[in-house]
């Protein structure tokens, strides 16, 4: 079975430490809100993601983004050359 890939579709603020992600999914027609602090990766949608593949999605943001404060430009840049996950 492929692995489940998610595209960042966009993005805000929600706080200087916390990033909301909306995300699709390869699995998924819906669009999906994920909630992302730097320690803590939270689904604010109704959808269903497997544990495992939440911890991963997560170490793969904190190698990507780090931990907050987070900076729009640096967020932006990331997003530039990788936005599937």
């Amino acid at each position: 079975m492929p692995e489940v890939r998610f595209h960042i579709e966009g993005y805000r603020l929600k706080t200087k430490y916390t990033i909301e992600f909306t995300v699709t999914c390869s699995r998924s027609i819906n669009k999906i809100k994920i909630e992302y602090n730097g320690t803590e990766l939270n689904v604010a949608s109704n959808v269903g993601i497997p544990e495992d593949r939440k911890e991963s999605l997560k170490t793969a943001f904190q190698n990507e983004f780090g931990y907050g404060p987070f900076d729009k430009k640096e967020i932006q840049r990331v997003l530039s050359r990788k936005s599937t996950f």
